[in-house]
C-alpha cells in the first residue's frame, strides 16, 4: 500500500510542477479549471505533512484556486509541527515556514507581499537541501519579472548546482 500512496504522490507533484510551469509562462488561464480539480484532490489532509515541495506546492495549488482556508490550515500545520522539534531544527526549518508563506501569499497574487517575507537576503541555493530549488528557481524568477538581472542570477546560481529539475514532463 505505502507503494501506491509513493505512486500517487508522484503522480500529483508532477501534476503539480507541470501546473506551476503553465503558470509560470501565463498558460495556466487555459488549463485552470484543471488546476481546480486538482487542488480538489489536493484538500484530502491524509496526503499533507509528508514531503516539503509536496507540502508547499500545494498550499501554492490551493491557494491559487481560491482556496485559501484549506491553504492556511495546510500552512499554520506546517508551522505547529516545527514547534516541536529541537532548536537547532527549529532555527532550520524557520526558513521552510517563511518561504510556505510566501507560497501561500504569492498564490493569492500578493506577489509584493510574497518577496517582503523573502526578504532582501532571500537566496534560492539555501533551499536546496529541502529539495525545493527547482521551484525556487521559477518561482523567484516570475515575482522579479522586469528585473531582467535578478532573473539570470537565480537561474545561474541553481544551474551551478546542477541540479535536477524535480517536476518530471514526459
Amino acid at each position: 500500500m505505502c507503494k501506491e500512496l509513493e505512486k500517487e504522490d508522484a503522480v500529483y507533484m508532477d501534476a503539480l510542477g507541470l501546473m506551476f510551469r503553465l503558470h509560470t509562462r501565463d498558460k495556466l488561464p487555459e488549463f485552470l479549471d484543471r488546476l481546480k480539480v486538482l487542488a480538489d484532490c489536493l484538500t484530502d489532509q491524509k496526503m499533507w505533512y509528508q514531503k516539503w515541495l509536496f507540502d508547499i506546492t500545494t498550499i501554492w495549488a490551493l491557494s491559487k484556486v481560491g482556496n485559501t482556508s484549506q491553504a492556511h490550515v495546510l500552512l499554520e500545520g506546517l508551522k505547529s509541527r516545527t514547534c516541536n522539534l529541537n532548536n537547532k531544527k527549529q532555527q532550520l526549518m524557520q526558513r521552510a515556514i517563511q518561504l510556505a508563506g510566501a507560497v501561500y501569499e504569492y498564490g493569492k497574487g500578493n506577489n509584493t507581499k510574497a518577496l517582503e517575507m523573502l526578504g532582501p537576503n532571500f537566496d534560492v541555493v539555501d533551499y536546496k537541501v529541502m529539495h525545493v530549488l527547482a521551484f525556487m528557481r521559477y518561482i523567484t524568477a516570475y515575482l522579479m519579472e522586469g528585473n531582467a538581472e535578478a532573473v539570470v542570477t537565480t537561474c545561474e546560481k541553481a544551474n551551478v548546482l546542477n541540479l535536477h529539475i524535480y517536476f518530471k514532463f514526459a
